[in-house]
């Protein structure tokens, strides 16, 4: 008799959101949504509160890099691992920066651009698990405080942020192999302080703050053409808003709206080209740290 095929589930995710300010002050709470259970729950809080802060994951842990403490800016960096479900510090940052763009890439951690307490950065460091060490790269070709920074392919992008009192449009393309940037297309709109995530062929950038307004626009990137092109926009303006993916929709965490700190959550579905609101955070946030790891069970 022949067998029945067996089709496998794919693993819940888990979507966190740490940290970020809420109106008031800096904070370390932690929270989480569980595919499994469609709720967001509290996790562990970080060993430090952390507005601006910048979460990337490598090999299966969580990593919380810079931010603001109130105080002052951070050079630390917290690890969270799922299977001790706790937080500790590992080796900071040679430069404090909070607002700075982090991602993972080819077994590396990258902080990129971002803040200190007197300048914006351009300055670009990569960590090295095996080593636990950081190691300066080459700069980008601007200062960039609260940019969008994602990989995509071979290739780590810094998109917009703020120079000075200027706003950008402008995008840098950093290749790890060579250690060299290279400018590319400029995006539709000057913003900072956006969302972005890779999915598919394409890197999304969405809301962010312009020299007048908090903003609702997505633009996709197609770095095969080299060229942008707008979307339709969120419902609700959101400048420090998170960014991430969960199971192939593209998710706006969190922000700012101009009036009020939002826990308010959309999801966009790129095949149908629609914003729809789902599950809201417990707590109201901007400059909120997020991203989607696998649940480890």
């Amino acid at each position: 008799m022949e067998g029945k095929q067996v089709i496998p589930r794919s693993s819940p995710k888990l979507l966190f959101a740490i940290g970020g300010w809420d109106g008031a002050t800096a904070i370390e709470i932690v929270e989480y949504y569980d595919t499994a259970t469609g709720l967001w729950e509290n996790g562990p809080c970080t060993l430090t509160a952390r507005n601006g802060v910048s979460l990337a994951v490598l090999n299966d842990k969580l990593y919380a890099v810079g931010g603001h403490n109130g105080q002052k800016f951070q050079a630390s960096v917290e690890v969270f691992d799922p299977r001790l479900n706790r937080w500790q510090y590992t080796t900071p940052m040679k430069h404090r920066r909070a607002s700075s763009g982090v991602t993972s890439h080819e077994g590396h951690l990258y902080a990129i651009g971002g803040q200190d307490s007197s300048v914006r950065l351009k300055s670009v460091e990569r960590y090295d698990p095996e080593s636990n060490s950081w190691q300066c790269m080459s700069n980008m070709n601007m200062r960039r405080d609260s940019p969008g920074v994602v990989s995509h392919g071979d290739y780590i992008y810094a998109i917009g942020g703020c120079h000075s009192c200027m706003f950008l449009d402008t995008v840098e393309r950093f290749n790890p192999k060579t250690n060299e940037w290279i400018s590319v297309k400029s995006m539709s709109h000057r913003r900072s302080a956006v969302g972005i995530v890779s999915l598919g062929h394409f890197i999304y950038v969405f809301g962010g703050h312009d020299e007048q307004n908090n903003l609702c626009a997505l633009e996709r990137y197609d770095p095969a053409s080299d060229e942008w092109a707008m979307l339709s926009p969120m419902s609700s303006p959101r400048a420090g808003v998170g960014g991430a993916v969960l199971d192939g929709k593209i998710m706006a965490i969190g922000g700012f709206d101009g009036l009020e700190q939002l826990n308010t959550v959309e999801e966009y579905n790129v095949t149908t080209d629609s914003w729809q609101y789902s599950s809201p955070m417990k707590y109201e946030r901007s400059y909120v740290g997020t991203v989607t790891m696998t649940k480890i069970v």
